[in-house]
C-alpha cells in the first residue's frame, strides 16, 4: 500500500479555526492540499494499477476500508510509516480534532482491528477527514520499485504504509512493535 500525501489536513484546519495553528504548519498543509493527484494517477495508470482511491472526507480508514471491501481483501497498515503533516500529531494530541473525525470513527471503527491497543491520538490521525488528500494505491510487490521510481521522477511524495492480505474487507492497524503508539 502506497500513500502519496501526508495526513492531517483536518487537524491543521481545525487548529486554524481555533487560532492555534503555527504558520509553518499552515503553509505545509496548504501546499499539500494544492498539490494535484494527476501525476500520481498517471504514474499508476502507466503501470496498469487499478486499485486506488483518493483520501478525502472519510479519512484514511474510511477510504482504505472501501478499497478492502470492494476488493474482498484485508489491508494492514503500519502506523509508523504514515506520513504526517507538520503539527498534525501535536494538534491531534491537543484535541484539535474536526467533528468529522468522530463521525468517521463511529461509522468505521467496528471494521478496524488494533485500535484498542493504540493511543487515542492515532484514532484522531486515522479518522481525520482530509481535504485534497493523496492517493492510496495497492501495488503488486514486483511493481513497487517501478511505482516508487515513477512517483519520485514526477516529484510525488510516496510512503509504503502497509500491505494487502487475503481477507474479507477489514483493516488492521498497528505500530512496528504491534503496540500502542
Amino acid at each position: 500500500l502506497v500513500l502519496t500525501k501526508a495526513l492531517g489536513t483536518g487537524l491543521v484546519t481545525t487548529a486554524i479555526k481555533r487560532g492555534q495553528a503555527d504558520p509553518a504548519d499552515v503553509a505545509a498543509a496548504v501546499a499539500g492540499m494544492m498539490a494535484l493527484n494527476r501525476a500520481a494517477g498517471a504514474c499508476a495508470a502507466r503501470l496498469g494499477l487499478g486499485a486506488a482511491t483518493d483520501i478525502t472526507g472519510f479519512g484514511l480508514v474510511g477510504h482504505a476500508l472501501e478499497m478492502a471491501e470492494q476488493s474482498g481483501v484485508d489491508l494492514h497498515l503500519n502506523l509508523d510509516a504514515l506520513p504526517l503533516l507538520p503539527g498534525a500529531w501535536a494538534y491531534a494530541t491537543a484535541g484539535m480534532v474536526p467533528g468529522g473525525s468522530s463521525r468517521n470513527y463511529c461509522a468505521f471503527m467496528d471494521r478496524v482491528d488494533g485500535l484498542d491497543v493504540l493511543d487515542e491520538t492515532w484514532s484522531h490521525i486515522l479518522f481525520d477527514p482530509q481535504t485534497s488528500g493523496g492517493l492510496l494505491m495497492a501495488v503488486d510487490a514486483d511493481l513497487l520499485p517501478r511505482l516508487l521510481d515513477g512517483l519520485g521522477a514526477e516529484g510525488v511524495m510516496a510512503a509504503v504504509i502497509g500491505e494487502v492480505r487475503k481477507g474479507a474487507g477489514r483493516l488492521t492497524v498497528r505500530t512496528s512493535s504491534g503496540r500502542e503508539g
